[in-house]
């Protein structure tokens, strides 16, 4: 079994003066980006009814979701709201 070695302050400013720090991530891409980039590919397995893919289709559609729902600062392009909602309409 291993037991948690003690740090003492020193080796913790030590460590922290060698270890780059990862900046932290201040521009999210908009959601209008992410569906150009995903969105034909979302809609489409969102659509697709074999049952073989029915575990993709729902990551696909959970994908969607949290694109849609989290907060940008632009509102969505008409194409993407109505493909959102055609295919949760589908969908359901």
């Amino acid at each position: 079994m291993l037991k948690k070695a003690a740090v003492s302050p020193t080796a913790a400013v030590i460590v922290d003066a060698v270890v780059p720090k990862i900046p932290e991530r201040q521009f999210l891409p908009q959601g209008n980006t992410l569906l150009s980039i995903y969105g034909p590919w979302l809609f489409n397995a969102c659509q697709t009814v074999e049952p073989a893919f029915l575990r993709g289709r729902c990551q696909a559609f959970a994908a969607l979701c949290r694109i849609v729902c989290t907060r940008c600062g632009q509102p969505y392009e008409q194409l993407y709201v109505s493909s959102f909602y055609q295919t949760l309409f589908l969908v359901f």
